[in-house]
C-alpha cells in the first residue's frame, strides 16, 4: 500500500462520509477513531492531615497512596468526604487495564468513581482490594509500551492541538525504538534510514502543532520521552504484531485524519496537507516493514498477525471521536464511516502491499 493510494482511498472516504453526513444518513453507528489513555482509581486509608492545597504525587505517597497500581503511575489525590480515606488516582498509559486485571462487582466501586461516560469497569488488584478503571485522554496515530498519556484539561481547539503535539513527540520515540530492533534483527539499512527520517518528521510536525496550539491559545509543552537505558531488543513476533496495529492501521487513518484537517481549517490547509503527506509515507514504510518481518515469522504467527490487524481496525470503530475532528465540528458518526470506508476490505491486507523488495541485509554496510 503506497502512501499515494492511502490518501486517495482516504479522500475518498471523508467525501462519501461527509455527503452522508449533508443527507443526514441513518444506521451508522457513533463510533470512533483514536486510541484513549487509562485512569485508575481507588482509596486508601488517609495517613495524617492532606490540608487545602492540591497535592502533588509525593505529598500523596506521603499521605497513604502507593506510588504504584498494577503498573499505573500515581498522578493525583484527595481526601474523600468522609475526611479518613483518600482518593488515589493513577496513570495507566494507553493500555486497557481491564484487560489484565479480574473484572469485579460495580458495587463494589460504589462510592469511588462517577459512573458516568468515562467510566469503563471495576477491577480487582492482585492485592484484593478494588479500583475503577475511566478513560483518560484520547488520541490518535502509532504508541509505544511505556508511552505517557495525555492528561486532557479540556476540549477546546488548542487542547486538542497540545494532545496531538504530545503524540507527535512520543512517535519520535515509536520510530527511534522501531529502527533500534529492526537493526538488531539485520534489517536492510533502507529500511533503518526510512524509520530514522520518519523520527525526524515527527519531531517537525510536533514544533509545527505546538506552534499551532499556542495560535489558538494554549501555550504547552510537548516533551520528547527519554529513550529507556537497557532495552531488549523486541522478538519479531512483537515487532511484527505493534507495526501492524501501530503502522498499518492507525498511521493510514492518521493521514486521512490530517488530510480531513487540511479542508476543514483553510488557513492551516498547508501545514496539514504537508502532515498528511509525512503520515502516509509513514504508513507505506509500515506496510514494508510488515513484508520484511513476514519473512521472520511462521505461518501461525503471520496469521495471528493479520488477526491483530482486523482487531485493531475494530479498537478503532470502539473508541472515541477524533478530538481535533470534534473541535472542528465533525460528527462522531461521520467520523465513524470515514473510517469504515478507509478500512474496508482490501485495505492493509497482505493481498494490497506491494512493498519495494528487501529480501536481504547486503545493502546494511
Amino acid at each position: 500500500m503506497d502512501a499515494n493510494r492511502i490518501l486517495r482511498r482516504g479522500q475518498q472516504a471523508i467525501g462519501v462520509a461527509t455527503t452522508l453526513a449533508l443527507g443526514n444518513a441513518s444506521g451508522i453507528t457513533t463510533t470512533g477513531c483514536v486510541s484513549c489513555s487509562y485512569e485508575v482509581r481507588t482509596s486508601v486509608a488517609l495517613q495524617g492531615d492532606l490540608g487545602s492545597s492540591t497535592p502533588d504525587a509525593k505529598q500523596c505517597i506521603d499521605h497513604g497512596c502507593p506510588a504504584t497500581l498494577s503498573s499505573a503511575t500515581l498522578i493525583s489525590c484527595s481526601s474523600k468526604a468522609s475526611g479518613t480515606e483518600l482518593a488515589c488516582v493513577y496513570d495507566a498509559g494507553y493500555a486497557d487495564p481491564t484487560d489484565s486485571l479480574a473484572e469485579a462487582e460495580e458495587d463494589r466501586c460504589e462510592g469511588l468513581c462517577e459512573l458516568g461516560d468515562k467510566f469503563l469497569g471495576c477491577v480487582t488488584l492482585e492485592s484484593g482490594d478494588h479500583a475503577c478503571v475511566t478513560r483518560g485522554g484520547c488520541v490518535g496515530g502509532r504508541r509505544f509500551q511505556g508511552m505517557p498519556s495525555f492528561l486532557a484539561a479540556g476540549s477546546s481547539l488548542g487542547e486538542a492541538l497540545a494532545e496531538l503535539a504530545h503524540f507527535e513527540a512520543c512517535s519520535v520515540t515509536a520510530f527511534e525504538r522501531l529502527a533500534e530492533d529492526l537493526e538488531a534483527h539485520g534489517a536492510p539499512l533502507a529500511l533503518l534510514r526510512r524509520c530514522r527520517a520518519a523520527a525526524r518528521d515527527e519531531a517537525r510536525h510536533r514544533e509545527l502543532v505546538l506552534a499551532l496550539a499556542k495560535m489558538n491559545g494554549l501555550s504547552c509543552e510537548a516533551e520528547v520521552p527519554a529513550a529507556e537505558a537497557a532495552r531488549l531488543p523486541a522478538t519479531p513476533l512483537a515487532l511484527a504484531l505493534e507495526n501492524v496495529i501501530e503502522g498499518c492501521v492507525r498511521e493510514s487513518w492518521g493521514a486521512v485524519s490530517m488530510l480531513w484537517l487540511s479542508k476543514l481549517l483553510p488557513q492551516h490547509g498547508s501545514l496539514f496537507r504537508s502532515i498528511a503527506r509525512d503520515e502516509a509515507r509513514h504508513a507505506e514504510l509500515s506496510f514494508a516493514v510488515d513484508a520484511w518481518l513476514s519473512r521472520l515469522l511462521t505461518s501461525e504467527q503471520r496469521t495471528a498477525v493479520e488477526q491483530a490487524r482486523r482487531n485493531a481496525v475494530q479498537e478503532l470503530l470502539g473508541s472515541p471521536p477524533d478530538p481535533l475532528l470534534a473541535a472542528c465540528g465533525v460528527e462522531a458518526d461521520t467520523q465513524a464511516a470515514a473510517l469504515r470506508l478507509m478500512m474496508a476490505e482490501p485495505f492493509a491486507t497482505a493481498d494490497a502491499v506491494r512493498p519495494r523488495d528487501y529480501r536481504g541485509t547486503s545493502d546494511r554496510r
